[in-house]
Formats: C-alpha cells, sequence, structure tokens
C-alpha cells in the first residue's frame, strides 16, 4: 500500500503519513552512511566476481601465472583460493 509522503518537519526527510515519525534525523548523516555502503558493497562485489573468474578460471586447469595476470591477483591469493575450494 502507497501512503501519501510528507516533509518532516525537524530535518527535511521525506516520510509517510500514516508512519510513526522520524526522530530528530540528520539527512546529510543518512546520504553518508548509504553512499558509503554503497561503495563497500560494490568493492566486496567485484572482489567476489574476480575470485569466482579465478576458481573458474584454476578448474579449467589454467597456470596460476597466467589466471594472476588474468584477474590481477597474486599468485598466493590464488593458491588460497585453490585450496578453499578444495574444501
Amino acid at each position: 500500500m502507497i501512503y501519501p509522503r510528507k516533509h518532516h518537519s525537524n530535518c527535511g526527510a521525506v516520510e509517510c503519513k500514516d508512519a510513526p515519525p522520524l526522530p530528530n534525523c540528520r539527512p546529510r548523516v543518512f546520504q553518508e552512511a548509504l553512499e558509503e555502503g554503497l561503495v563497500k558493497g560494490r568493492e566486496e562485489g567485484i572482489e567476489k566476481g574476480i575470485e569466482s573468474v579465478a576458481l573458474r578460471l584454476i578448474k579449467m586447469g589454467l597456470p596460476i601465472a597466467e589466471i594472476a595476470r588474468a584477474t590481477d591477483l597474486t599468485p598466493a591469493q590464488i593458491r588460497k583460493l585453490s585450496k578453499k575450494s578444495q574444501k
């Protein structure tokens, strides 16, 4: 259900008409925290993607040196991923 929205009287944040009132909030702080969380999430997603590709290359039998060149991971990181995937 969509509720009519109104601006919060203390800080200008938008809230639903029938929702409980927002605490005295600081939208800039929330926005900064949200942006920081999004950046961190993207970075973690990229790392997981690179690890996933490296694992597939390991399973395909490519040499560690080539996997390192393709993914920018160190040979030590690749060996660690390989050991982790065998468990």
